[in-house]
């Protein structure tokens, strides 16, 4: 079964027609956030806060958790 949470493009789409606005998110956005997310879900339970920074790409955001986390996390 396809699903809605499961497709940035149709998170991004419904984003975009709902709360665009003039301005629209892109996929990146909206799957980096969704890695940012998960990375939280996985700190958590270990006791880590786990912020990244801003302006990090997907890649520098996943080092940054690894090195915070590390294979356990």
């Amino acid at each position: 079964i396809y699903s809605f949470h499961a497709s940035a493009a149709a998170y991004t789409k419904y984003w975009n027609n709902s709360f665009g606005n003039g301005k629209e998110i892109s996929h990146r956005q909206v799957w980096q956030a969704f890695i940012h997310e998960s990375i939280c879900m996985v700190a958590t339970p270990s006791g880590v806060n786990f912020i990244g920074l801003d302006g990090l790409s997907i890649t520098g955001l996943t080092e940054e958790a690894f090195a915070k986390l590390g294979e356990n996390g």
